[in-house]
């Protein structure tokens, strides 16, 4: 886990404390509807973990 200071393109000049994993793995399928695997540390997990909570329909 990691501790983040997180912001939203959504929401300018706004930033919370947030708890994210270090790493994580996605899995989800491409523009060809073939499987993908992709992973992701630090920064990047952070990235994956925020857009994955708009998907699911959270904004901030």
């Amino acid at each position: 886990m990691q501790e983040c200071v997180e912001g939203c393109l959504s929401f300018p000049n706004r930033f919370v404390k947030t708890i994210r994993p270090q790493k994580v793995t996605i899995q989800a399928l491409n523009e060809y509807e073939e499987e993908i695997i992709v992973e992701g540390e630090d920064e990047m997990a952070k990235c994956f973990c925020h857009e994955l909570e708009h998907l699911d329909g959270m904004i901030f």
